[in-house]
């Protein structure tokens, strides 16, 4: 830590990225400090670094270490976007629903979906992808892909997509009808904390 704080205060800006990751997960035996962390993020920025673009929008968008400001975290992630998938997926999203930006969903599904076809593995543009396929947001709607889409999902754990998958086997929808699995699936997801899946489980017990 005391060499990424010396390089950082010498202007490399890879440092002041790296200091800043190290303030934001309490690495390195440094207790987690957000403003700190938000303070070495914007030197990297300085730099037109994506990867600290990304991470110091996560600051405003969530109010950690500054002031929450949605509008600076969407700037942030734009900017960042074409040079980072977490960055991507993020303003993606802001495109879908139209938050603190004008709604553009076709251009929101098509940054999260470039990012599925890149990574298969990355679970929050994954589940994503789904809901779009489910709601016929920024694409056809397409029961059967958002099936696979959420399934995939559920498998890399996100547990809201767990519970989004047991709701379509519960009611058939992009897959047949299966109770026994969608309640498998809803009390998986409330052992997860999601308080939809605890909802949808109590009602599947009351209907029998």
């Amino acid at each position: 830590v005391a060499l990424y704080q010396k390089a950082a205060a010498g202007g490399v800006h890879e440092a002041s990225l790296a200091l800043g990751r190290c303030y934001m997960d309490g690495k390195f035996g440094l207790e987690v400090d957000m403003a700190r962390a938000a303070a070495n993020f914007a030197d990297a920025v300085k730099a037109d670094n994506a990867d600290a673009m990304f991470h110091l929008g996560l600051c405003p968008q969530k109010g950690l270490g500054v002031p929450k400001d949605e509008k600076k975290a969407v700037e942030l992630f734009r900017r960042a976007h074409p040079h980072s998938r977490a960055a991507a997926v993020k303003y993606g999203m802001y495109l879908l629903f139209g938050q603190d930006i004008e709604r553009r969903p076709e251009e929101g599904f098509r940054l999260v979906f470039e990012v599925v076809s890149q990574d298969d593995n990355y679970p929050e543009a994954i589940g994503a992808t789904g809901f779009c396929y489910l709601n016929g947001l920024g694409v056809e709607k397409d029961d059967a892909a958002a099936f696979r889409f959420f399934t995939r999902a559920a498998d890399l754990g996100v547990v809201t997509s767990a519970t989004t998958l047991g709701y379509l086997y519960e009611n058939g929808i992009g897959v047949a009808k299966d109770t026994a699995r969608a309640v498998e699936l809803y009390m998986s997801s409330n052992d997860g904390g999601d308080i939809i899946a605890t909802h949808n489980l109590a009602v599947c017990f009351m209907n029998g």
